[in-house]
């Protein structure tokens, strides 16, 4: 019997491709056992021997399994333990003996208690073998325990799936695309010359006839006055008196005392308030020692009429206390005190009074003098800041008026000197100007002759450049009509090839519809119809 490999380009032709027959037998094959039905499998089967620890199945296709010719059940493996059970009503027997399939492995349980024990596979190969394990290639002609009628699939499936895959490579051996021909490069045109005449310039006699630049420069700096800065120390802060003697309290007597309703006399300190920020303004604002002066006699005379005012309260608050104590006295002698403990009270008020009141004197007498001293020398202060402050004046003064002389005589010295160097300079540029204008005549008679002459020679230049152009435009013609010539005749060889690309893939597509067909359709018909055929292991 011939080969697969040539029953296979009998049905599509040439192949090329050895492993690609081999793949798509083993392919097809597998599709075939793992289609058919096991009834369909069964005469083909192989039998092998199952020990206690098991037999891999992972490249076969189970068909059956007994113990001792007698057929074992299948039963899931997460179930094996109860069929292993001899309490079970599951347990297994010998003569009703099961197996279950565990890490790709086939196991049989016979009677319970025992574990897996011996029996017998019958399987066939998942994938078409040429002698039971060697799996089939292209140089087979035969294929062990795959049914007969089997085999003609087999042939007609592995054709169609050969044809796919040349189909597919099809397009890569279209011929390659024809690519429009790089033409020559035309000729550039020549471009007409100029025929252009420049005036002689005389931009070249128009130069600066003075350059101020060359001149004398003042070297001094214009002298500015910097006013001195003022200082002054800050001002006294005047407070109001503040007495800090507490009057007594009146005693409580008993009920026989005097009744007595005057409370005592208080000093109240009289209010002023002299602002010394007019005087800061005049001195560090205005810079006005005079105007400062009289703010500051205006001030000192504020502050004489508030220790008047002192003076004036302190005489009230001693007359109310004469007054106060009269009517304590009339009070004390209308009251008939019946006690002594109420005459020692009011013995101990009035020495509370009277010492109230020369405390009050003391601490208003006091204040004067404090404040009388701040005064004293806040003045001098004031003065002496004012004084040294007038002298700064004077000598800033006197500094700029010695700088201002000096800066005069620089500027008088370079107006002399700049009226001088104008008329040098206007004398320079008259020669200067007389001798380029000579030059520019004579410039512009040989300017005009070179400009002829250059004219001339352009012209028989472009006569020159026009008659090659002519020349090389003639080539560039004939090597078009070279160049089309030959892609012409490509484009022909390229249809001749794709038409015969076309051919061929037409009839392998028309091959693979066919073969595809009668692969199905006899598939079909083997898996439900028909009795098995008998093949030999």
């Amino acid at each position: 019997m011939a080969t697969f490999k040539a029953q296979i380009e009998d049905l599509i032709g040439s192949v090329g491709d050895d492993a690609l027959i081999s793949q798509s037998l083993q392919d097809i094959g597998g599709e075939i056992i793992s289609s058919l039905p096991d009834l369909k499998l069964i005469p083909v089967a192989k039998t092998t021997a199952i020990s206690s620890s098991g037999l891999s199945v992972a490249d076969k296709k189970i068909l059956g399994v007994d113990k001792s010719d007698l057929k074992a059940r299948f039963v899931p493996a997460v179930h094996k333990a109860k069929y292993n059970d001899t309490a079970s009503i599951f347990a297994a027997t010998d003569t009703d003996p099961v197996y279950y399939l565990e890490d790709e492995k086939v196991y049989v349980n016979g009677a319970a208690g025992s574990g897996a024990t011996s029996g017998h596979l019958h399987y066939v190969p998942l994938l078409p073998t040429s002698d039971g394990s060697t799996l089939i290639a292209h140089g087979d002609s035969s294929v062990a325990n795959f049914p007969l009628e089997a085999q003609q699939l087999l042939v007609l499936g592995s054709a169609v799936r050969c044809l796919q895959r040349l189909l597919s490579d099809k397009t890569s051996s279209l011929p390659s695309d024809i690519s429009a021909p790089s033409l020559p490069v035309a000729p550039s045109s020549p471009s007409a010359p100029s025929f252009t005449y420049t005036d002689a310039s005389v931009s070249d006699i128009v130069q600066p006839l003075v350059s101020v630049s060359d001149m004398a420069a003042l070297t001094e700096s214009a002298p500015s006055y910097v006013p001195p800065s003022l200082t002054l120390g800050a001002a006294p802060t005047i407070s109001y008196l503040n007495i800090v003697a507490v009057a007594p309290l009146i005693p409580t007597l008993s009920s026989n005392s005097v009744t007595f309703n005057i409370n005592a006399p208080v000093y109240t300190p009289p209010a002023v308030a002299p602002s010394f920020s007019t005087v800061d303004a005049f001195i560090s604002t205005d810079e006005d020692v005079e105007l400062a002066g009289a703010k500051i006699q205006e001030i000192n005379s504020q502050i004489a009429e508030y220790q008047a005012n002192i003076q004036n309260e302190l005489n009230k608050f001693n007359d109310s206390n004469v007054e106060y104590q009269a009517k304590l006295q009339v009070a004390l002698k209308d009251s008939d005190l019946s006690q002594a403990d109420d005459s020692q009270l009011i013995q101990k008020f009035q020495s509370e009074i009277q010492l109230y009141q020369a405390n009050v004197a003391k601490e208003v007498q006091q204040y004067q003098q404090n404040l009388e001293a701040d005064l004293r020398v806040w003045q001098a202060e004031r003065s002496t800041d004012l004084q040294k402050y007038s002298t700064d004046i004077q000598n800033e003064l006197n500094s700029f008026n010695e700088s201002n002389v000096v800066y005069q005589q620089d500027i008088q010295r370079k107006s002399q000197n700049f009226q001088k160097d104008i008329q040098v300079a206007i004398q320079n540029a008259q020669q200067e100007f007389n001798t380029r204008k000579s030059i520019l005549d004579k410039d512009v008679q040989l300017g005009l002759q070179n400009a002829i002459n250059n004219f001339q020679k352009e012209v028989q230049e472009y006569g020159s450049t026009l008659s090659k152009y002519q020349a090389d435009n003639q080539k560039y013609q004939a090597e078009v009509g070279s160049t089309m010539q030959k892609y012409s005749s490509d484009v022909s060889n390229y249809g001749a090839k794709i038409q015969k690309q076309s051919i061929d893939y037409q009839w392998k597509q028309g091959q693979y519809s066919q073969l595809k067909s009668e692969y199905n359709q006899g598939l079909q018909i083997l898996i439900s119809g028909g009795l098995p055929q008998q093949q030999g292991a």
